[in-house]
């Protein structure tokens, strides 16, 4: 799988193996662990276990405490001033390190910055709040699978944690130390001091995530699925069926999309359709820009230029035997019920940076499908952006307003500063979320 969440050939999982690191939990999961019939923890073990689940406890009293004594404080010195100027409310200063007597009365988890980790937080805020990821770590039944085997879900675990505190520790503010911890160990990328790429960051993680919990990966198969012939439905429910007897998780049920490659050469008209699946949609801006030279774009024109028809020089023929020009045409087979889009603006150049890239509040991936009649109109509910040079994550609560989380500040933002980016939210965004309406 490589780095843009990408199965080779259909399906590629992987089988790392992880340290023994468990993370931290609480005394009922840790008897829970113990009297598992797998490997039962040592006194050392549990000894660190215990260290580090009151060392998480004790940041989030300590981050509860700040928190609300700076709430208070802000408060006193809004009724004493008497002061509440709404355009200030998209300044930097009350993004980053303000509250309003309003947003401060919103009971909704805060995520606490790890330094320079506003990345994760973004990401993690995202991931958080998906109905059916919520719905699939709080299942007391998946969650007694994970407890009593923490050393082949360690992931799955720190991310249980996080879902538990979300949804029972209203206006809480929670550390996620133990969810980073099992990432760092996972990949030194993540050990960087500086802020890094939130695409890769999740990528990684439903990667991991899957890895972890696919019922099926005992059964995986590397066989390559190039297949020849005319039968397109016949090949599609081969690729299908292949696909889903390596690969049974909630992530790959939720964001999978499969995608058909057409290559047909140009000398000999052979036609040659190879399946590939991912998780996230990347689209290249960059690419794209190179190409067009347009200052404002869309998800549609991204679209449109990596699924449209593109002939390639110099492409190796098995029929022909030799180098031939070939066509190439790509079709989306599959409606997932969330689409992840990843904005690739390459290394962060300021050209690229400064594109106006325009929303889409509904979009309909209709032209984009091979079978015509699937439901494919999507709604956007979830999007990781860079708001005064810090990732920060916006979230659909209603029809009229949003949620901007930016670590410990939540503020509720109306739909067309989110969308259209008026006022001072020139926000740019790297990750949407789109979700299947009417499901």
């Amino acid at each position: 799988m490589n780095s843009n969440g990408e199965f080779e050939e259909v399906t590629i999982v992987s089988q790392s193996n992880m340290n023994s690191n468990l993370g931290s939990f609480n005394s009922q999961e840790k008897l829970d662990v113990k009297a598992s019939e797998g490997k039962k923890l040592n006194e050392e073990q549990i000894a660190n276990l215990l260290k580090s689940y009151n060392e998480e406890n004790q940041n989030i009293n300590n981050e509860n405490s700040i928190f609300v004594n700076k709430s208070n404080n802000l408060q006193n010195e809004e009724n004493k001033n008497n002061k509440n100027n709404k355009n200030d409310i998209y300044q930097s200063r009350n993004l980053i390190s303000e509250y309003s007597s309003k947003n401060s009365e919103i009971q909704i988890t805060r995520l606490s910055n790890m330094g320079n980790k506003s990345y994760l937080n973004s990401v993690l805020r995202c991931i958080g709040s998906l109905d059916s990821l919520e719905n699939f770590f709080l299942n007391e039944k998946e969650k007694d699978i994970i407890y009593k085997n923490v050393d082949n879900y360690r992931l799955s675990f720190a991310v249980q944690r996080l879902f538990v505190h979300l949804k029972e520790h209203k206006n809480q503010v929670y550390h996620p130390e133990s969810l980073w911890k099992v990432l760092i160990e996972e990949n030194m990328l993540f050990k960087e001091d500086n802020e890094i790429n939130p695409n890769i960051c999740l990528v990684h993680i439903l990667n991991r995530l899957h890895d972890e919990l696919n019922k099926n990966k005992n059964l995986n198969c590397n066989k390559n699925m190039n297949i020849n012939g005319n039968d397109i439905n016949k090949l599609i429910e081969m690729e299908k069926n292949y696909y889903q007897s390596n690969n049974n998780s909630i992530i790959s049920d939720n964001f999978n999309w499969c995608e058909l490659k057409e290559i047909k050469c140009k000398k000999c008209n052979q036609v040659n359709n190879k399946f590939q699946n991912f998780f996230t949609f990347e689209l290249g801006i960059q690419e794209f820009y190179n190409y067009k030279k347009k200052n404002r774009i869309s998800i549609y024109d991204c679209l449109d230029y990596y699924l449209g028809k593109n002939i390639i020089p110099n492409t190796y023929c098995n029929n022909c035997k030799m180098l031939a020009e070939s066509e190439i045409t790509r079709k989306i087979i599959n409606n997932p019920n969330i689409f992840i889009f990843l904005l690739n603006r390459g290394d962060f150049d300021e050209k690229l940076m400064s594109l106006n890239f325009d929303l889409n509040s509904e979009i309909n991936l209709i032209p984009y499908l091979l079978n015509k009649e699937l439901n494919a109109t999507y709604g956007l509910k979830k999007i990781v952006s860079i708001l005064n040079k810090k990732y920060v994550s916006f979230v659909k609560m209603a029809e009229d307003f949003w949620y901007l989380f930016n670590d410990r500040d939540v503020i509720k933002v109306e739909h067309d500063d989110v969308i259209n980016k008026r006022s001072e939210m020139e926000h740019v965004p790297c990750i949407l979320f789109y979700e299947l309406s009417g499901k």
